[in-house]
């Protein structure tokens, strides 16, 4: 998702890119009120600052965050370890796999430990080749989207894809 800034009240605020909404939405109930025409949509909706026993009505639609967080442990609870032949994915395809995977990739890129790859994030989407080849290796990884050329220069990469 891509976001845009603007300004409101004097304060920047970000706003998703395109037609999708926002992943969450986190609003207090004092603003609630104030902004119900202004709150953006979002797949994700939370009334935030209630805190637990809030006699605060929490609107249809949304959840309140303090109850939402309360659901889950303060420790999370102890996991098994992952084995490669572990399936990570629904087709079947194990860890081991997508992890032999990874460092074909890597080294079809040329990278190596240390190595700085530098990816646009608007024209590559198979994280495979921009996120797992480089992690598998030792490499590591630069994002960008619509960054100017000076900048990229700054980056130091050593290979760019």
């Amino acid at each position: 998702m891509s976001f845009r800034p603007r300004a409101t009240a004097g304060l920047p605020v970000l706003e998703p890119g395109g037609d999708r909404p926002y992943d969450a939405v986190f609003v207090t109930p004092e603003r609630l009120d104030d902004w119900l025409e202004d709150v953006p949509e979002g797949t994700h909706r939370y009334l935030v600052g209630t805190g637990p026993g809030s006699l605060t009505d929490v609107p249809v639609g949304w959840l309140d965050w303090s109850a939402e967080v309360l659901r889950h442990p303060a420790t999370p609870p102890d996991h098994r370890a992952v084995r490669a032949a572990d399936p990570a994915t629904p087709d079947g395809t194990s860890y081991g796999e997508w992890g032999a995977l990874a460092h074909e990739v890597a080294a079809q890129l040329g990278l190596r430990a240390g190595d700085r790859l530098l990816v646009d994030a608007g024209e590559h989407e198979q994280p495979l080749k921009w996120l797992l080849a480089p992690l598998s290796v030792g490499a590591s990884v630069v994002i960008y989207s619509n960054v100017a050329t000076e900048r990229l220069a700054a980056e130091r990469a050593t290979h760019v894809l």
